[in-house]
């Protein structure tokens, strides 16, 4: 009977990719568990016979949005920390030296600058620059989105079919963060959450296991 071929060790390389993947995945489902606990709570209050514990229970919803959009958010950002310092120099275009970033001329250095990464390899300037990237990194539409994947060398192609679903998660997020969910006609009126926009809000659950696990991670753990 023949002998099943062993696989070859992975490389320190590859440990480490598979690490970071491990890692990001059980992050993700931690964040969306979270999500879920806010979303089965605004369940039980809008279930109520009561108007009060029905507005709460659609705050506690918009909480949940935000925490959606956050966690996206968080994904994306861990995974372009880790893979873009990687990555062919054409990728890191645009990203200032570190310390650079807010200043007239991100792209003149200075020996002062580099005086400040005295005794650091390239490689720890390259992940100081990306980190620095990394915390000023928003995703507020599906543009962002798309120019990041571009920057990471990600085909959007099989995930742009995913874009609408983000798009109502990033435009919802956006109303609540910045305009408290308000009407803009109607200072005392809140935008509700009809039965499309909660079956919206389950899609945004699936979307985002799909869209980062299946469609984003593959390329830092292969």
């Amino acid at each position: 009977m023949p002998q099943p071929q062993s696989q070859p060790p992975l490389s320190p390389d590859e440990k480490r990719r598979a690490i970071q993947g491990a890692l990001l995945a059980v992050r993700l489902y931690t964040n969306l568990i979270r999500c879920a606990r806010l979303a089965n709570l605004s369940h039980r209050l809008r279930s109520m016979m009561d108007p009060v514990a029905n507005a709460a229970g659609e705050d506690v919803l918009r909480a949940c949005v935000v925490l959606l959009h956050s966690s996206f958010e968080d994904f994306m950002r861990t995974v372009t920390r880790f893979l873009l310092p990687t990555l062919d120099p054409k990728s890191l275009e645009k990203i200032a030296f570190p310390g650079k970033a807010g200043d007239r001329r991100p792209d003149a250095i200075e020996l002062v600058d580099l005086a400040r990464y005295r005794g650091k390899s390239v490689d720890e300037v390259l992940e100081s620059a990306v980190g620095a990237f990394c915390e000023r990194l928003t995703l507020n539409n599906t543009t962002d989105v798309g120019a990041l994947l571009r920057r990471l060398r990600i085909e959007a192609d099989g995930l742009e079919h995913h874009y609408p679903v983000l798009a109502w998660m990033m435009e919802r997020r956006h109303k609540i963060a910045h305009e408290a969910d308000i009407v803009q006609d109607n200072p005392v009126r809140f935008r509700g959450f009809v039965a499309t926009d909660l079956v919206q809000y389950t899609h945004v659950f699936n979307t985002l296991q799909v869209f980062c696990l299946e469609g984003v991670l593959p390329a830092l753990t292969k």
